[in-house]
């Protein structure tokens, strides 16, 4: 495994953040794995100097790529907030509820236009 090694020639592990390190694939002329809403958080200046060579969608459910989310109960829920956490649950699946909420989640992208983060 290249992180394991002291040096890589091809290999670099950026220790900042990822809005930084996308700064330094594109003033590099190197590559990055980052996720869509760092994508959408660059500025212009560093998505333009870079191209995006895989991105994932939700049509395949076994898409490598594919940022699933889930919502879980923890085993210490309390018994008598169950009438909250059910309601809270069902909301969450609910069509007109959570799916609504990530449905209409939009951030604009670096060239000003609104593109949604997630999908149902």
């Amino acid at each position: 495994v290249p992180w394991a090694l002291a040096y890589s020639k091809w290999y670099h592990q950026y220790p900042r953040f990822p809005l930084q390190a996308l700064k330094a694939a594109s003033v590099l002329d190197e590559y990055t794995l980052t996720d869509r809403v760092i994508w959408l958080s660059s500025a212009q200046e560093v998505t333009s100097k870079l191209k995006i060579f895989a991105q994932g969608g939700d049509v395949d459910p076994n898409d490598p790529l594919l940022n699933p989310a889930h919502v879980l109960l923890g085993s210490k829920a309390k018994s008598e907030d169950q009438v909250i956490w059910e309601k809270f649950m069902t909301w969450v699946v609910d069509h007109d509820g959570g799916h609504q909420i990530v449905r209409d989640f939009k951030k604009p992208s670096g060239s000003g236009k609104e593109e949604q983060l997630y999908s149902e």
